[in-house]
Order: structure tokens, then sequence, then C-alpha cells
């Protein structure tokens, strides 16, 4: 169905015949502000107990809300301003195959490649340092827009630019990868993923089992640690952490993995338990 017949769809259907409706995005039906938004894509006749809501981004809503709703469902306990939710993480990406750790290290990264973007410069930098210290054994695979002339020289080689794929491709990427690059920066916006927002990348990891490298602030709220991730502390040890992923031996691999695995079993037994208590809160008060 086109986003076109949708909106016709639950306009037009009370949804009598539905025990419940999940709404994954509920930031592309209202304003951040006023939840009450929500309700006007749907039938005025529709029980509203019956739909749940994910929001990715929960800051503007509790900064415009006295008393907010505490039935929220987002992919991860918020750290913002004592907001109550509902955490339900789905991570499931079909049947994943789980590899070893290849003899040349691949890492992939998920976004645009810019000089402008500090995050870029961080990478280039970082692999700079990799060849300065004799180190060539590693390939970097970019999703996301960007064009591999830019990138210095040197470089060029051991990148390689898919652009933007559509889900099936990108997923065939990040089964073949190593370990998935983050560049979370200290300033206002990225701090938002400590707090009260989440992201992407995280479920990629936890999805795939494929660890990550992420600067340690960012890493506790999100389940990682020095056993299922790398962990860097700034900017300049972005590249001893991506050494020390390259030099991780096929054992040590294994382990890491098994170490967020053990982290992702119990994150998805903790969100089965929340979504369906969610679910009987709703049942009982029928």
């Amino acid at each position: 169905m086109s986003k076109r017949q949708i909106r016709k769809f639950f306009k037009k259907s009370t949804l009598a015949n539905v025990q419940g409706t999940l709404i994954t995005t509920i930031g592309k039906l209202y304003d951040g502000k006023n939840l009450n938004q929500v309700y006007d894509s749907f039938h005025n006749q529709v029980d509203k107990r019956k739909l749940f809501f994910v929001e990715h981004e929960i800051d503007s809503y509790i900064d415009n809300n006295s008393n907010p709703r505490k039935d929220i469902i987002t992919l991860r306990t918020m750290d913002y301003k004592n907001a109550i939710t509902v955490p339900v993480n789905p991570h499931y990406f079909g049947s994943v195959k789980l590899t070893d750790k290849n003899e040349l290290t691949k890492f992939i990264t998920i976004g645009a490649l810019s000089e402008k973007r500090k995050s870029t410069k961080l990478l280039t930098n970082a692999a700079k340092e990799l060849l300065d210290k004799g180190i060539t054994n590693f390939k970097i695979t970019v999703i996301g827009k960007g064009n591999i002339k830019d990138l210095p020289v040197q470089l060029q080689g051991f990148f390689d630019i898919k652009g933007r794929l559509d889900f099936d491709k990108m997923y065939d990427e990040i089964e073949n990868a190593d370990f998935i690059l983050s560049a979370y920066e200290d300033n206002p916006e990225h701090r938002k993923y400590i707090t009260s927002k989440t992201s992407g990348t995280f479920q990629l990891v936890y999805g795939f089992l494929k660890p990550i490298i992420i600067r340690e602030d960012f890493a506790p709220i999100n389940g990682f640690n020095s056993n299922n991730a790398i962990l860097y502390s700034q900017d300049s040890q972005y590249s001893d952490a991506m050494i020390k992923a390259i030099n991780m031996s096929a054992g040590e691999y294994k382990q890491i993995q098994q170490n967020l695995e053990d982290y992702t079993s119990q994150l998805y037994l903790n969100s089965k338990i929340n979504l369906q208590r969610l679910i009987k809160g709703y049942t009982s008060n029928e």
C-alpha cells in the first residue's frame, strides 16, 4: 500500500476487528508536543486504547507536557527529565548469518561521507593513522552518499562507498562486515543519543551481532561495555580502537559476539515482558 492508501484506510476503518495497532513512528503524525494530533489520522470511532505509540525522540513531548503519558513505547529506557516510557526493542532482521571474523578486517559505517562533517574527518584521520603505522589489512564500507574521489588518494583503496542501498542489500553488507563504526561527538545534538533519542545503528548491532566501535560516554545506556564492544574515550583514540579490532583474534571475536548475544537475548526478553504488560493493561480495562 502507498502512504496515501494507508492514510485512507485508517481514516475509514474503525479497526473494530483488530486487537491492537502499533504505530512505529508517531513522530510522523504529530508536532512533537500535542499527542492528540496522532488520533486525527484515524477514524473518529476508533478505540484509542488499541493504539500503541512508538516515539524515537522523546524530548519535545516531555518538554511540552507537564503530565506526560507513561505508556509511550521507546526503544530503550530514556534518561531525560525522569521520563517514564515502556522500553521495547525490536531487533529482528530475519534469518541472519553469523560470520567469522574476516582475515581482512571489514568495518562498516552507515551515513553519508562529507568533508563538512566532523565524523567523516574523524574516520579519515583514523584511516590515515593506520596507514602511517603500516597497517593495511582493513576495509571501510560506507552505506550512504559520498564520492570516493573526495577522499585523499592514499585512502581511496581502503574505502568502498556503496551509496544508498535498499534494506536487503544493506543487510547483506552488514552481514559480511566485522565491526560497525560510530562517530558520536560530545555535542548537544549527539548527546541526545544517551538521553532522549535512539539510533538505528544500535538496532543493527543488536540484530546482526556486529560489535560496535563507540565513544565510551555513549556505551552504557545503550547496552555496550568493554566485553561486547570496543570503546574509546576521546577522538584521538579512534584509530587505537580500530587497531584493537584489526588485531582481535578469531576466538576473541567469537567471545565478544557471544557477550553481545547474551545482552540482546536479555533485551528481547525484557522487551517481550514490557509489551505484554502494556497489552495486558489495555485488555484488563475492557
